[in-house]
């Protein structure tokens, strides 16, 4: 997917997800406000979607699975893979491109790092 695509397609991809319950593992990641994306901030996670970021990089291969990291800096070369996988801007930050990547339909069954 483009990067970026998956923003304007993301009301469509979620819906869909949902109606073939097929929602990945990343439904407890919340959808990033519009100003988040427009100003490229860091989203903001609480520990439980901190969890399902880190769940969703061990599912792509993007992290060894039975790693623990703590927080976003320790989770920063696992953000830095996918998106490099994914031909994103490699910042090692959680923002809007890497959200919407994440969620893509697209990547359900795929392992991008590996």
């Amino acid at each position: 997917m483009t990067p970026g695509l998956g923003r304007a397609l993301f009301p469509l991809l979620r819906s869909l997800a949902v109606a073939l319950a097929i929602a990945p593992s990343s439904a407890a990641l919340p959808a990033p406000s519009v100003d988040a994306c427009n100003d490229r901030q860091e989203l903001k996670l609480s520990s439980e979607e901190f969890n399902a970021l880190r769940d969703q990089l061990v599912q792509f291969g993007c992290l060894p699975a039975g790693s623990r990291p703590r927080s976003m800096r320790e989770l920063a070369p696992a953000l830095l893979r996918f998106q490099a996988a994914l031909g994103l801007t490699q910042t090692g930050r959680y923002d809007c491109d890497t959200f919407y990547e994440l969620i893509s339909p697209d990547l359900f069954t795929a392992r991008p790092c590996d």
